[in-house]
């Protein structure tokens, strides 16, 4: 045989080989990105804030969480994530007695420490 259809008879298994090896490196790095990832997020609240709750979102299910009681100006969560775009919702209890809520979105993967601003909005009830 000559020509095109030649070299590939010739060299099916190794045609073969490479095609499989690729096959699995193409599913390997789409699994390796679907693993959740480590986030550092720092939270900066109003000085009147006594305590935080913090929900995660993803597709509109609940992901994680954390409460914090008695938070300082800033506060530092890690929390693991798969890739995806993420909702925080952070129920914020004032010192007064009265709660509000704030929302912001997350796309992860992100790098570095991701600084989530929750000051200076409206109190949507009461204690």
């Amino acid at each position: 045989m000559s020509g095109l259809k030649g070299w590939f008879v010739e060299n099916r298994r190794r045609l073969a080989k490479f095609v499989a090896v690729a096959g699995v490196m193409v599913l390997a790095l789409q699994l390796f990105e679907a693993f959740p990832r480590d986030i550092e997020l720092r939270y900066r609240l109003d000085q009147a804030v006594t305590e935080a709750r913090i929900d995660y979102a993803h597709a509109g299910e609940h992901v994680s969480g954390v409460t914090v009681s008695g938070p300082a100006a800033e506060f530092d969560h890690s929390v693991s994530l798969s890739p995806g775009r993420y909702v925080i919702e952070a129920t914020l209890r004032q010192e007064d007695g009265s709660t509000r809520v704030e929302t912001r979105t997350l796309d992860v993967p992100v790098e570095g420490t991701v600084w989530v601003d929750l000051r200076g909005s409206q109190v949507l009830e009461g204690g």
